[in-house]
């Protein structure tokens, strides 16, 4: 046992000098490589905050630089040095002359593959550990550390997965095209499976996208990106950890296993080639197949199918075809390649027809009422919708009437869409399911999303997502029930303004709708608030009678965007129906000036310019031009005045309420509007800097507005007559006339 020691101790330090010696060697790229990633991320962070001298900046950015440059420079030098370090074994002279050194292949192996793991990671750590301090910020140096870790894991698993693919390939060539191959070939497999029924099956959707970590469980050069921007990190440590390892064990009994004889050989291991044929020409085949059908446009079900089937030969054949060329340099065994492309037709047909079919049955499943334990309904908006991590659209409800209810819509869509369906599906198209005819009041009585998740009984779920426009009872029964469970004015109180990102305010009575840019813009938080506690105060006053629709005047819709890191770009929307019977919100209506559409959008027609900087009328070089009201307009109630700068398409004032757009009643239909030199403009420049004016009258529930009337050269004494005119905006521009018009001299 004693006499051991000396050749473990001996073999220990031969396999030390050989990782020395191979570290010594690479030494000029490994500086390269340091350069490289301190550009990437320390030099970049520094440019940045030369740049912002903002903390937060940096803070924000340096994770990012880490997940993407520092990453990318990092996994290309981690392949390329690997597929250098392993390329002896498929050089026949190299293993000849490695063979000469006082190593086993094993240990040989192992000290190149530690060499390159420690080349590689070690500086990854360095440079990774600057970056994190040069952030400033606790968050952003935890931020930046577990980025570089996740890296790291990236870069020792690539490295072990190129180990493995060099000791199952005879030339380099067959090692560099396998690992292309299998990082491409895997995450496109992976999305198919994804996105086609997706695409065409009714009541199938994914929830999410953004399971990255997926993807790249067998693309290790893709890895890390999905380390830093997806959302389950213990999932990516423990796959990789352990993949990792599981690929070092193959290492250590593949290089057992390979002869020294067989480098310089076609590949050695047939099975890898034909793993990565048959993915290969399923991938090709079936992207190939999808896309002529898309070319094909929307034909029929039959055609599409014919498109499809040219398509996944044409790709499969292709692709195989190449790929045994390349591994075998010739077409000898091309028998083998033309089983695998008849495995692969067959394979993609099957999955093909399983899917377009209805999904084994996924189309019309059903559960039975008894099964159902709750049910979570949310309509017109996202199945998922995260606020302070918590799905506020999946609320469940145990309610017998409303599990009752969701069954009977559920029913509905699913017998229209059984009516609707031939044999199979269309493989390109819409997926929509559409009752909606003619006449159907598009308020109150036509949705275009139902997103249902059954919790059953025996602890699974069963989850569907159909897009369209339906209507019916069944869906405003559901309705109500969702309003009255969910609580909306709950979910508005829940919901922050930042993902706050579009309001539009209908006038149900005079149907006229329009977007309220004010909440979107800086001060939308406070209006936001106000809003929320309106509704909140009414909810709390009015109960159930809050959702009702009687007497409707305006309906308040507001649009959210889920505001996260890795955004899945989730919506939710909450209607508020307002009737005069809302006070708080009526009254937030009515002090914001909400409450009159054609008002809104002329303000913000007229606030589309910039803003002015004319300053305050001083009474200097005064003006006075004459206006005679139309028969439609109301001879008493107040008219406003704007001076318009064609040259800055700016308004002088776009206020309704401060002196300087105030015009003046003289008699009869005959008003006058009297204006001046503002204080920021240079004397002598009033006739030329404003060359037009608009005259509005604000009405209940509408404005009267002449648009944007040319001045004349001479003004004094002059009155403007207008004909022909045209009843409020209607979608016209108000920088130009919306009458005809003519300058008369004032009598």
């Amino acid at each position: 046992m004693a006499s051991n020691i000396p050749t473990a101790f001996s073999q220990r330090k031969k396999a030390l000098n050989l990782f020395r010696w191979t570290n010594k060697r690479y030494r000029g790229i490994l500086i390269a490589y340091i350069l490289l990633l301190s550009v990437s991320s320390p030099l970049m962070e520094l440019i940045i905050k030369l740049k912002n001298r903002n903390i937060e900046e940096v803070a924000n950015a340096a994770p990012v630089l880490i997940g993407t440059t520092f990453t990318l420079v990092a996994m290309i030098f981690s392949t390329v040095f690997a597929f250098v370090s392993f390329s002896y074994i498929h050089n026949k002279r190299c293993v000849d002359m490695f063979g000469s050194f006082p190593v086993d292949r094993a240990t040989m192996l192992f000290t190149r593959l530690f060499s390159v793991i420690f080349q590689t990671v070690i500086p990854i750590f360095i440079v990774g550990l600057i970056s994190a301090m040069m952030t400033f910020d606790l968050d952003g140096f935890l931020h930046v550390s577990r980025n570089v870790l996740f890296v790291a894991i990236a870069v020792v698993g690539n490295v072990a997965f190129i180990s493995v693919v060099s000791l199952c390939c005879g030339t380099v060539v067959d090692t560099v095209v396998s690992y292309i191959a299998i990082n491409g070939i895997y995450p496109v497999c992976i999305l198919i499976c994804y996105l086609f029924p997706n695409s065409i099956l009714p009541g199938y959707s994914v929830k999410s996208m953004n399971n990255y970590e997926i993807y790249t469980f067998l693309s290790p050069f893709l890895a890390p990106f999905a380390g830093a921007f997806g959302k389950h990190n213990l999932l990516y440590v423990l796959w990789w950890v352990g993949f990792s390892v599981a690929l070092l064990i193959a290492s250590y009994y593949l290089v057992k296993k390979r002869k020294v004889e067989v480098a310089q050989n076609s590949s050695i291991y047939i099975g890898l080639e034909q793993t990565i044929k048959v993915f290969a020409g399923f991938a090709v085949g079936f992207c190939f197949g999808w896309i002529l059908v898309a070319i094909s446009g929307k034909e029929s079900t039959g055609l599409q199918f014919i498109w499809f089937t040219v398509g996944i030969l044409i790709g499969t054949i292709a692709t195989v075809i190449i790929l045994h060329l390349i591994y075998n340099r010739s077409l000898a065994d091309i028998r083998k390649s033309v089983l695998v492309i008849g495995i692969d037709i067959v394979f993609v047909l099957i999955f093909l027809i399983s899917i377009a079919r209805g999904g084994l049955g996924f189309d019309k499943r059903i559960p039975n009422e008894k099964d159902v334990e709750a049910v979570a309904v949310s309509m017109d908006s996202s199945s998922s919708f995260i606020v302070n991590g918590v799905n506020i659209s999946e609320y469940y409800i145990k309610d017998k009437n409303a599990i009752e209810a969701t069954l009977n819509a559920h029913r509905a869509v699913v017998k229209q869409v059984l009516e609707d369906k031939s044999i199979i599906y269309p493989i390109y198209g819409s997926k929509d399911v559409t009752f909606a005819e003619e006449g159907v009041d598009e308020i109150t009585k036509d949705y275009y999303r139902l997103n249902i998740s059954y919790k059953l009984k025996n602890g699974s779920y069963i989850n569907r997502t159909y897009d369209g426009c339906f209507y019916g009872d069944e869906f405003d029964r559901l309705s109500k029930i969702v309003k009255k469970q969910n609580n909306i004015v709950g979910n508005l109180m829940k919901i922050p303004a930042s993902y706050l990102s579009y309001v539009e305010i209908t006038d149900t009575v005079n149907d006229r709708s329009t977007g309220l840019d004010e909440f979107t813009e800086k001060g939308k938080k406070e209006i936001y608030e106000e809003l929320r506690n309106a509704a909140k105060k009414d909810y709390d006053q009015m109960g159930e009678k809050f959702f009702s629709t009687k007497n409707m005047k305006w309906q308040l819709a507001l649009s959210f965007i889920e505001d996260t890191y890795n955004g899945d770009d989730n919506q939710i929307y909450v209607t508020l129906n307002i009737s005069k019977k809302h006070k708080n919100l009526y009254k937030f209506l009515i002090d914001n000036g909400y409450e009159n559409i054609e008002l809104i959008n002329l303000k913000q027609e007229m606030h589309s310019g910039q803003d002015n900087n004319y300053g305050t009328m001083t009474g200097k070089e005064q003006r006075t031009v004459y206006f005679k009201v139309p028969k439609y307009w109301n001879n008493t109630k107040e008219i406003r005045a704007f001076l318009y700068d064609s040259d800055k398409f700016d308004f002088y004032t776009t206020s309704f309420s401060v002196k300087e757009s105030k015009c003046e009643r003289v008699k009869g239909n005959l008003w006058k509007y009297t204006y001046s030199l503002g204080s920021n403009m240079e004397t002598g420049t009033l006739d030329k800097v404003f060359d037009k004016i608009m005259f509005c009258q604000v009405e209940e529930n509408g404005v009267q507005t002449t648009g944007c009337v040319t001045l004349p050269k001479n003004r004094e004494k002059k009155c403007l007559k207008l004909k022909n005119g045209k009843f409020g905006l209607n979608g016209d521009g108000i920088r130009d006339s919306l009458y005809n018009y003519k300058w008369e001299k004032l009598k």
